[in-house]
């Protein structure tokens, strides 16, 4: 790359002036502009090019540098000058929301047009020039949990609409618009409260620019390498059924040959304890997943494989032929009301409860007690969790066919297919995991040997049900149960690439972040877009979706069906309401999440909207 030219603005300190550093030092011809070049004492120190006045929010003064550039190639623009600030409704002013989108918006896009002819100078010099905008995933629309900060996120969110509209309108000039996000740094605008350095952030950045093709034009980049630009999909368009009717959403899909889902609307796995003490599904049950058999598909709540892996409090099974006749009754109903669904099979490990097995025998990867929080013990008690014990090697077989007779039994209940429960930090994911899974034997250190234990399972249940009638469930991001190691990110890549191998059904991950479910932060952040990379097959994206978002997921090519779980507690007929564009209830309380005392209540009494109606 050495002796190409990168243009910089705010190149004198934070984000800025580590671009201006990173460029510098390989070689490049580097064009520092700042507000008061006369005080940028730290870029009088470096070899530059030339350092330049520009104030991104005077237009007169991007004209005149422009001026001054006159006939020189750009091979890279990178509007980095920002301002932050902001509050609640009644701290916001006018005044301040102005500034923050002529400096955060209206700047990079007047800069890009000044600049324009020096990129396509570069363009014929070099064969393509690339503006990066440095934005931040503040401006998403889909992922705000928090509020406020409304200059803020707003002229974040316009520039990424600014970035969206560059990349089709320069598409023909061969010039790459990138949007990026630094990642939550520690600079003055952030108080240097931040997690990440300057340093590591554009070591990140950097990289994605040098990579950049015209098909990356346009979209949303998180240092880390990952594409955020799911999280800017969100489609607006009039709410009237002759308009949802062009959704991608409402479309059928096909697993395998024979298997067709009518949309591609998920009823994602949620554990309600509405069972029976003797864990057979219920009425209640039945009733429930007959109400929102209106989904593509449904995953039933995970249902345990074996009194080992039992330990929810009126969860339910599948492990003996009473547990097969309750299951029974519910895919008939579901059945009848032309809908598919799939057992979601579940061993707790470590997360379970002594109390719950006569035997006592509670196992794991490794002796690894969970530290934080509490379980519940038979009696609904609340209880710490206890150590588990490891599986010795020798043992492992019987649990992956404990998977197997599991999707046995599961086939005569009737059911469609079957998912493998590994996420949530239960028995599969702490073997997947290094800060659980610390074996010395053939399923513990390396990436091959702590996933061999999930491959193996695959294979038995295979012996069941086809390939295509199976899915895997992963939580590279989340938290929950403990869960959370350095190297996930690579972990959960490599795991997905060899599922990739088995033809499977599908693949469903917890992708992205989001304010709603606890993240470890421990790892780089897998969205649906690197599951989609990593797995050749059909992606499930589930992680608080509303209907234009998961819309947008599906038509960006990052997933093809979307998850919903919570929507559909108090929506039993999500699917239709969303297609409808009918009102959709509001998420309840957690009080009726779990609770097998409630019975129907706040479980199977929401009515659907055309009962409301009196249709």
């Amino acid at each position: 790359m050495s002796g190409k030219t990168v243009l910089i603005t705010g190149s004198n300190r934070g984000i800025g002036l580590a671009f201006t550093k990173h460029y510098a030092t390989n070689g490049w011809k580097v064009i520092a502009a700042a507000r008061d070049p006369q005080s940028a004492t730290d870029l009088k120190e470096l070899k530059l090019e030339k350092i330049v006045q520009i104030d991104t929010s005077d237009e007169a003064s991007i004209t005149a540098a422009a001026e001054q550039l006159k006939g020189r190639p750009i091979d890279l623009l990178i509007n980095n000058a920002g301002i932050g600030g902001g509050g609640g409704i009644d701290q916001t002013t006018k005044a301040e929301m102005m500034k923050q989108f002529e400096v955060n918006a209206v700047g990079p896009f007047l800069m890009t047009r000044a600049f324009l002819p020096n990129l396509k100078l570069a363009v014929a010099q070099n064969g393509s020039a690339t503006v990066g905008q440095v934005s931040s995933r503040m401006g998403s629309i889909s992922d705000n949990g928090s509020g406020g900060m409304y200059g803020y996120r707003g002229s974040k969110t316009a520039l990424n609409m600014v970035n969206s509209s560059l990349a089709h309108d320069l598409k023909d000039d061969k010039i790459i618009a990138l949007a990026l996000h630094p990642g939550y740094v520690v600079t003055r605008m952030t108080g240097h409260t931040g997690q990440t350095t300057t340093e590591d952030s554009v070591a990140g950045l950097t990289k994605i620019i040098a990579k950049a093709t015209p098909e990356d034009s346009g979209n949303f980049f998180h240092f880390n390498g990952s594409n955020l630009s799911c999280l800017l999909l969100r489609f607006t368009v009039p709410v009237m059924a002759a308009v949802t009717a062009d959704y991608k959403l409402f479309t059928p899909l096909k697993l395998g040959d024979d298997l067709e889902l009518k949309n591609r609307i998920v009823f994602g796995p949620l554990s309600r304890g509405r069972a029976n003490a003797d864990r057979v599904p219920s009425e209640d049950n039945e009733i429930y997943y007959e109400q929102r058999a209106g989904a593509g598909l449904i995953i039933s709540e995970a249902t345990a494989i074996s009194e080992q892996g039992y330990g929810w409090y009126h969860a339910a099974a599948c492990y003996t032929d009473a547990h097969v006749e309750g299951w029974k009754r519910v895919t008939e109903r579901v059945h009848k009301k032309g809908g598919k669904i799939f057992m979601q099979m579940w061993h707790m490990g470590r997360q379970g409860h002594t109390s719950f097995n006569p035997k006592g025998d509670l196992v794991s990867a490794s002796a690894l007690r969970l530290e934080s929080g509490h379980t519940r013990n038979a009696n609904y008690e609340t209880s710490p969790y206890e150590t588990p014990r490891a599986l010795e090697t020798d043992e492992i077989a019987g649990v992956v066919e404990s998977y197997r007779h599991g999707a046995e039994l599961a086939l005569k209940a009737g059911f469609d297919g079957v998912e493998i429960h590994s996420a949530n930090g239960y028995l599969i994911d702490q073997f997947l995991q290094s800060s659980t899974n610390k074996r010395t034997d053939k399923y513990g250190g390396s990436f091959e040997n702590r996933a061999r234990f999930l491959m193996e399972i695959v294979d038995a249940v295979k012996t069941v049900f086809p390939s295509y009638r199976i899915g895997v469930r992963l939580a590279p991001n989340g938290a929950y149960g403990g869960m959370g190691s350095e190297d996930n990110y690579e972990m959960f890549k490599y795991t997905m690439e060899q599922l990739s191998e088995h033809k499977l059904g599908y693949l469903a991950i917890l992708d992205g972040e989001s304010t709603i479910v606890t993240f470890s932060h421990k790892s780089r952040t897998v969205t649906a877009f690197d599951a989609k990379t990593a797995f050749k097959g059909i992606v499930i994206a589930n992680n608080n979706y509303t209907r234009d978002t998961a819309e947008g997921v599906v038509r960006s090519g990052a997933a093809d069906l979307v998850g919903f779980g919570r929507l559909y507690i108090s929506n039993p007929d999500l699917a239709e309401r969303f297609e409808n564009d009918w009102p959709v209830n509001p998420i309840p309380g957690h009080e009726v999440y779990y609770n097998s005392v409630l019975g129907g209540k706040g479980y199977n009494d929401y009515p659907a909207y055309k009962t409301v109606l009196g249709n």
